[in-house]
């Protein structure tokens, strides 16, 4: 890291431009001989910057990862966030079924215009056709809350890692994460 990528991400306001090597502090041009900032706060900066930029980075990894698919019943569902929201409905149906006397292993239903009641099937990320049980559609709901958590417990792991390190640049932040489809 430079000192105009330290002086952009930490004085975005104050301008300045560099003539030669941007490692090397006197090669700063500054715009405003008010706004100079020493040499000693620049270098103090870097480490910090580094692990803002990692730490930004594995919250990225975190996100990329959190829409790729929940194992449950051995099968992989969609967790985007529309399946979530049906999914959130399917358990609100699951729970009206029950109170209603029925069981985890009994199927949802919809009352189709033109067809009548039919069950609710859902195509899975491997164009599988799965019936939506109680039982799933709890576990559905369940897996992705609990996914959730792990995906956030695993960044925080990698953020208290990358600000031990004297090195944070180096650190490997994408090990540990669950398994998401097609890994």
């Amino acid at each position: 890291m430079n000192y105009i990528e330290i002086i952009s991400k930490n004085y975005p306001t104050i301008g300045c431009s560099i003539v030669g090597d941007p490692s090397i502090y006197e090669n700063i041009r500054w715009d405003n001989e008010n706004d100079i900032v020493s040499k000693e706060i620049l270098d103090g900066l870097v480490i910090n910057t580094i692990r803002t930029n990692v730490w930004e980075s594995i919250k990225e990894y975190r996100d990329s990862r959190k829409f790729k698919g929940i194992f449950v019943s051995g099968k992989w569902f969609h967790n985007d966030a529309d399946s979530r929201t049906q999914w959130l409905g399917l358990k609100d149906k699951a729970r009206d079924v029950l109170t209603a006397g029925g069981t985890t292993s009994t199927v949802l239903t919809i009352n189709h215009p033109v067809y009548g009641v039919v069950p609710i099937n859902w195509n899975t990320m491997d164009n599988s056709s799965i019936s939506v049980t109680v039982q799933l559609a709890f576990d559905v709901v369940n897996k992705t809350g609990d996914m959730d958590g792990i995906l956030y417990g695993v960044a925080l792991y990698h953020k208290s890692q990358i600000y031990a390190s004297s090195t944070p640049e180096t650190y490997n932040y994408r090990t540990l994460w669950p398994t998401v489809y097609g890994e």
